[in-house]
């Protein structure tokens, strides 16, 4: 898929896409100021965004089967995504003219670069085999690599009352791979015919890199982690009364050779009938895990998210336990199905920058990384039809996440993902040789940390430094999220069909983010806000052609 300059132009054929001029106001009196000089002068402020996006997936698979005991299998994955937010914005800004005079006009000229490429490389090879009419086996080599790159800065050109441009260049660059070596085997042995027994071993390389710079020379963060882990697992999956009762207990051994611990997770599942229709469910366990997601809060240019290897000291390995509780009313025509859930998480970590005034000097990791723990909780339910030409399901979650870091609060703070509640319909139907589906998507907004104020201080050099002060943690919340996709499809025969597809039909501006800007003249300071947007209304073709 590709989103360019091409589809723009078909755009603006059928929508209007101009955004009016905003214009601000300064202090008047006789004080001066960029918008002053006594007369109530203004400026305007325009905004110009190019906003581009592509992506592709190319997904294989070789499947042979040399005897009728073994199948070997070869596959092979890749995709990569682009986002491009860049910007481009002018200010007609007085300076001079004191007093009650006029001033001369300049143009303060910034340019924002906001790329961000992601994507997943990732091949294997897997080996199954029936050995008899007990026991089975799957045998796996897999390697896969993420990678997610994001180029965040911003040149400024203030103009100066001698005529003069100074360039101001700020902003991040971000670097994150995550690189999977596996080999392992799965086997099964059916003891009975109501016990099957299910064990296996894994061995999983990981390496790790990530580097964070700010304004193309400071090198804030740097890492590069390898670790091995090895894990073996044991669960019995046994059927009592009769098949009514289904119940799988097992327990998951692992040794991380970074804190040279072994961590030991018992879980267990099962589910009940109560008649042909009805069914109780439930689970509980404890999972680890090595490979760390940390978020990196930057309020000025949004949050962002990455992959980083725990170690024994600062980066604590996330501990997680899972208790899942629902029932399920079920007939060949419809579903009824409603699940409570709630996970605790300890040692999830936050990175920030707020904390540490002076960047680049004596700067440590472990002072740039807080710890904390996380409740997540909530029910979900799903009603689905499953009969007739006209088919789909409606889904409802109400759910809330909370976080506690001392750093950031000394009281619980709703996470990044929190979202209250989250509607979905997906519907499909069937006319003749055309398949039609819609789907439908609400959700309540998404909390953040917003900037309230700015100001500047002379630093040594004789310089301003820029300072802003933050919200409380995650203390404001984005609109709600709404997006209907269409899609039509026309089936010549079993082999061949054309379709055509609308994301966001309905062209809702949804926010990903806020980026936040600074802008100083004549010692004031002005706090500049624009919402960065999830695409608009995006047509897709869609070929299919299946060869025998």
């Amino acid at each position: 898929s590709y989103k360019g300059p091409l589809y723009n132009k078909i755009f603006k054929k059928f929508t209007d896409n101009r955004t009016p001029a905003t214009q601000q106001t300064g202090p008047g009196g006789g004080g001066g100021g960029p918008f002053g000089g006594g007369g109530n002068r203004f400026g305007s402020f325009a905004q110009e965004q190019t906003a581009s996006s592509y992506f592709y997936d190319v997904n294989s698979k070789l499947t042979f089967r040399p005897t009728k005991k073994d199948v070997l299998s070869l596959s092979f994955y890749n995709g990569t995504d682009d986002m491009d937010n860049s910007t481009s914005s002018s200010i007609s800004i007085p300076f001079g003219g004191g007093g009650g005079g006029g001033g001369a006009l300049g143009n303060l000229n910034s340019s924002s670069t906001d790329v961000s490429t992601w994507g997943n490389t990732g091949g294997s090879f897997k080996w199954s085999r029936q050995w008899g009419e007990k026991l089975y086996s799957n045998s796996l080599l897999s390697y896969s690599n993420y990678f997610s790159n994001r180029d965040n800065s911003r040149n400024i050109n203030v103009p100066a009352q001698n005529s003069t441009t100074r360039n101001i260049k700020l902003g991040q660059l971000e670097d994150n791979s995550l690189t999977d070596f596996t080999a392992k085997i799965d086997l099964e042995y059916k003891i009975s015919g109501s016990n099957k027994l299910e064990f296996g071993t894994q061995l999983t390389q990981n390496q790790i890199k990530y580097t964070y710079s700010q304004n193309d020379t400071v090198k804030v963060l740097d890492r590069n982690d390898k670790g091995k882990i090895l894990a073996v697992y044991l669960q019995d999956k046994i059927r009592l009364f009769e098949n009514r009762l289904n119940i799988t207990p097992g327990i998951r051994a692992t040794n991380f050779d970074v804190t040279g611990k072994t961590y030991f997770e018992p879980r267990i599942t099962a589910n009940y009938n109560l008649t042909e229709k009805l069914k109780i469910k439930g689970a509980a366990g404890i999972y680890y895990q090595m490979v760390k997601q940390v978020n990196r809060e930057d309020i000025s240019s949004g949050n962002r998210n990455f992959w980083v290897l725990a170690n024994s000291s600062t980066l604590p390995v996330t501990k997680s336990e899972h208790l899942i509780a629902g029932a399920s009313y079920e007939t060949k025509d419809y579903l009824l199905d409603v699940e409570f859930y709630q996970k605790k998480n300890f040692g999830i970590t936050e990175y920030t920058l707020r904390f540490v005034p002076q960047i680049g000097v004596g700067l440590r990791a472990d002072e740039t990384f807080f710890n904390g723990n996380e409740t997540i909780q909530g029910v979900d339910v799903l009603f689905q039809k499953k009969f007739g030409s006209l088919t789909g399901w409606l889904g409802y979650t109400l759910s809330e996440a909370k976080r506690n870091v001392e750093a950031f609060s000394s009281k619980p703070y709703y996470s990044d993902q929190d979202v209250r509640h989250q509607f979905k319909a997906v519907g499909s139907k069937k006319i003749k040789n055309w398949d039609l589906a819609a789907t439908f998507i609400y959700s309540t907004g998404r909390p953040y940390t917003s900037i309230i104020g700015a100001y500047s201080v002379e630093v040594l050099d004789e310089t301003l430094r820029n300072f802003t002060n933050p919200s409380d943690k995650n203390a404001n919340r984005f609109n709600a999220y709404q997006r209907m996709d269409l899609s039509a499809t026309y089936n010549f025969n079993q082999n061949f069909n054309v379709g055509f597809s609308v994301f966001n039909a309905l062209n809702r501006t949804n926010t990903w983010y806020k980026r936040f800007e600074v802008i100083n003249e004549d010692g004031v300071s002005y706090l500049s806000t624009t919402n960065v947007n999830y695409l608009g209304l995006t047509p897709n073709i869609i070929l299919s052609w299946k060869l025998k």
